[in-house]
């Protein structure tokens, strides 16, 4: 796993960068590369594990042509067929985070939905002076923000919200879920004005407005689509079969070594 944190805002100052360097809980995250970028109003930090590709050379990904930074946290496993698809020339030892500026760049926020993989994504556009905030549909990675006035926080870890004297309260209502439920409820967090970030949502932030819109497509069945779907057991076994294989094997498309924690149970077994 990777770390991402970051923060835009007019009231931005260098020594938030200082805070979360020294946030030794997001640095656990990422022990292969640190990489800083600031910006005129804002900054990016990111802690690296390197599972696919090598070094970065220091520096997020970026895009001089469009004038955009991203960092990155989690796995493309369908990085290559996207590259394929639309056209992407990735270099044969590129991280899979190299192609989500390109793909943005010819896409939008489409590229979000497309992406097979868990994800928390920040993106920052240097000519619209814009952040933008997009996590994975079945929020598989931690993404937590914080706004203040006109500034806007983000990080994969709460406590560099503490490190950053953001948050510094407990969210009462939060310590009552987690003695009724052993967890606390999304959007939640046990940091008052910490909120998650929706799964499946992408965020805007321009130092002013926020907006949040959701790239996941609604989808709807009726009768006809049912029976259009229905399989026998032979051509269902097959297909799920297929699935599965395929799935495996997008996964085991790496550059570092695979190892799997698997129970025994009936769906570890057919892994």
């Amino acid at each position: 796993m990777c770390g991402i944190a970051g923060g835009f805002g007019a009231i931005f100052t260098p020594s938030s960068v200082d805070s979360v360097l020294s946030d030794r809980v997001l640095f656990r995250r990422g022990p292969d590369e640190t990489i800083v970028k600031v910006f005129d109003r804002g900054f990016f930090v990111m802690v690296r594990l390197a599972i696919n590709g090598g070094a970065l050379q220091a520096t997020p990904f970026l895009d001089e042509s469009s004038q955009r930074s991203c960092i990155f946290n989690g796995e493309i496993y369908n990085y290559k067929d996207l590259a394929r698809t639309f056209g992407v020339a990735l270099d044969p030892s590129a991280s899979d985070g190299q192609l989500i500026l390109p793909l943005y760049d010819r896409i939008g926020d489409r590229l979000f939905d497309l992406i097979d993989g868990p994800f928390a994504i920040a993106i920052y556009e240097q000519s619209s002076r814009r952040l933008i905030l997009a996590r994975d549909r079945f929020g598989e990675k931690p993404l937590y923000v914080y706004r203040r006035h006109n500034e806007l926080y983000f990080s994969s870890e709460l406590s560099v919200f503490r490190t950053m004297g953001l948050a510094q309260k407990a969210d009462r209502d939060s310590i009552v879920d987690f003695l009724s439920f052993l967890w606390v409820p999304e959007p939640k967090t046990q940091y008052e004005g910490v909120l998650s970030m929706d799964p499946g949502s992408v965020l805007e932030f321009d130092g002013q407005h926020l907006k949040k819109t959701w790239y996941i497509r609604e989808t709807s069945f009726d009768e006809a689509d049912s029976k259009s779907m229905e399989f026998n057991f032979d051509e269902s076994s097959i297909h799920v079969r297929d699935l599965i294989a395929r799935s495996v094997r997008l996964r085991n498309d790496t550059s570092s070594s695979c190892g799997a924690f698997l129970s025994g149970g009936l769906d570890s077994s057919i892994v």
